[in-house]
């Protein structure tokens, strides 16, 4: 019962794929979200989402996932010449993970989808080009326990996860993503970096 009450010690996601899908796919079709549940890249039609996992000890599960994410972000904002991009880093809390229907999973997208609309409505009014929207995803097992009542009792553990995790390979992923943005800005102030942490996510973020 212990065994199947626990969340799987692994990496949901696959490093090096990519899959074409969108929210509505997602929500609408179980075959679809069969697929898109262990690629390591979402490309939306209005934005683009990474996934990058830790392990309970602070290291990435998959390091390429890395590599992954800054192509990504190279390849939206059309290189060092392009018109730039938006990336909002979001690391979830307690109780979620990286799986395809997580909660904060699916809010995340909502939240870029909602950042890609804004960034239309104020590059029309200021005239300039939008920038695509890059949402990277730091997911991390802080669901260890499937059942209500035993998940309470993980609080203490989860944090110090969450704590122990924060001080890890994540210090390097921020180093490298503020080094990708300030590349991009070498020859103009266009690309913006965003990093969020909610509840023990942001342990990640307590530097």
């Amino acid at each position: 019962m212990g065994l199947v009450a626990c969340t799987p010690k692994r990496a949901y996601r696959v490093p090096e794929k990519r899959i074409q899908t969108s929210i509505v796919e997602i929500r609408d079709s179980a075959v679809h979200r069969a697929e898109v549940e262990r690629h390591s890249v979402e490309e939306h039609p209005d934005f683009a989402l990474a996934f990058l996992e830790f392990d309970d000890r602070g290291h990435l599960w998959e390091p390429t996932q890395v590599e992954s994410a800054e192509r990504l972000i190279l390849e939206e904002a059309g290189g060092e010449q392009g018109p730039g991009v938006v990336v909002v880093v979001f690391a979830h809390g307690w109780k979620h993970n990286a799986s395809i229907c997580d909660e904060n999973v699916v809010c995340f997208r909502e939240v870029l989808t909602g950042l890609d609309n804004l960034e239309r409505v104020q590059a029309a009014a200021s005239g300039y080009e939008p920038r695509r929207v890059v949402g990277v995803y730091l997911g991390w097992r802080g669901l260890s326990v499937k059942p209500r009542l035993l998940k309470e009792l993980t609080f203490y553990k989860r944090k110090a996860t969450a704590h122990r995790i924060g001080e890890g390979d994540v210090l390097g992923v921020f180093g490298r993503l503020e080094a990708l943005r300030d590349r991009l800005n070498a020859t103009a102030d266009r690309s913006r970096l965003i990093i969020v942490g909610h509840s023990f996510g942001g342990a990640l973020r307590s530097l």
